[in-house]
């Protein structure tokens, strides 16, 4: 099986909470529209797994209550992802 270990994936909701604080929301979240075309170009590709991350959009912010409540967001909208 064919890995392809960098794909990031983004939530409205995701880039909110790191707006709520200073964290780096430096793109643009992803809809089930670009979820679909990233499953596409995979299977085109023969990838049989995708691992996805928030790329530089990392959680860190000087409040650490904040950061721990983004990334708890972040990691349920790669989920979901993941469910779909």
């Amino acid at each position: 099986m064919r890995f392809d270990v960098h794909a990031h994936h983004l939530t409205t909701s995701y880039l909110e909470a790191l707006r709520a604080g200073d964290g780096p929301a430096l793109a643009k979240p992803h809809d089930d529209a670009v979820l679909n075309l990233m499953v596409e170009a995979q299977d085109a590709a023969g990838i049989g797994c995708q691992i996805l991350s928030t790329g530089p959009n990392a959680p860190y912010m000087r409040d650490a209550a904040l950061a721990a409540r983004a990334a708890e967001i972040g990691n349920d909208g790669l989920a979901a992802a993941v469910g779909r």
